[in-house]
């Protein structure tokens, strides 16, 4: 299945169901390590009461880009978005270790930009994958950071001055407004997943599988928090439209 996924570029759910001690967890540790070994990134994510909730999506984003494994041992989201990035702005004539033109910084500028309207990305997303092509060509990694931070679901708005993303002084000056990027919510989880996705296939890994395990903590919450939480697992699962789904994509969700 992995294979398949990875060759059709394909977006796959399944369930897992068992009793306590009936082996979900160790199934899904083993088919994390079956993936890595197959070159996919891989997450695994336990739901925790009080700290890691469906209810609350920035537990959930910050749970994945923290456990997030890749093929060559490196973990986490900034290192993803590192090698994404990276791979888009050689495209452009970006050397990572010498010198880098003006115009190949500029490239590299739209590259990112075509990159997320290609696939259906909002505008919060590209403004931030901007920045952090400008912190990653300027070396300003505390910059770089602070907007893969926000994209691993921090809590502190951020606040992007167009402008400042020029990569020459000759360049036309743009007249947008300065945006402030909210902290992400429950309206994001498609797109925000789909990106995760799209970054594994630029950083050149074979596909990404997600676990989440202990769904069955929904059963605790209140009707409304519980409603809330549903409505996490749909924005997840429900991906309708053809054209954006996330690329070779595995989701696994274990409950009793």
């Amino acid at each position: 299945l992995l294979d398949e996924l990875a060759d059709c570029e394909h977006f796959d759910v399944h369930f897992v169901r068992a009793r306590y001690g009936g082996g979900k967890t160790h199934f899904l540790r083993c088919l994390q390590s079956e993936a890595k070994s197959r070159n996919w990134a891989t997450a695994y994510v336990l739901l925790k009461h009080g700290e890691v909730e469906l209810d609350r999506f920035n537990t959930i984003v910050a749970e994945i880009a923290e456990k997030l494994e890749l093929p060559d041992d490196k973990r986490g989201l900034p290192a993803l978005l590192e090698q994404a990035l990276v791979g888009i702005a050689k495209r452009s004539g970006f050397d990572p270790a010498g010198h880098t033109s003006l115009k190949a910084r500029e490239r590299a500028q739209h590259g990112v930009v075509r990159f997320a309207q290609d696939h259906g990305l909002g505008y919060q997303f590209t403004l931030a994958l901007q920045v952090c092509m400008y912190a990653l060509i300027e070396r300003d990694l505390a910059l770089f950071a602070q907007f893969a931070n926000w994209l691993a679901g921090g809590n502190d708005p951020l606040t992007v001055e167009p402008n400042t993303l020029l990569s020459s002084p000759n360049q036309t000056k743009t007249k947008a407004s300065r945006t402030v990027l909210k902290p992400l919510g429950l309206g994001d989880a498609e797109q925000l997943i789909r990106l995760f996705a799209l970054l594994v296939d630029e950083a050149g890994y074979s596909g990404l599988y997600l676990a989440i395990d202990e769904i069955e903590l929904i059963a605790g919450q209140t009707p409304r928090r519980r409603n809330n939480s549903f409505q996490t697992l749909r924005e997840l699962v429900d991906q309708t439209d053809e054209n954006l789904i996330p690329p070779s994509t595995c989701l696994y969700l274990a409950a009793t």
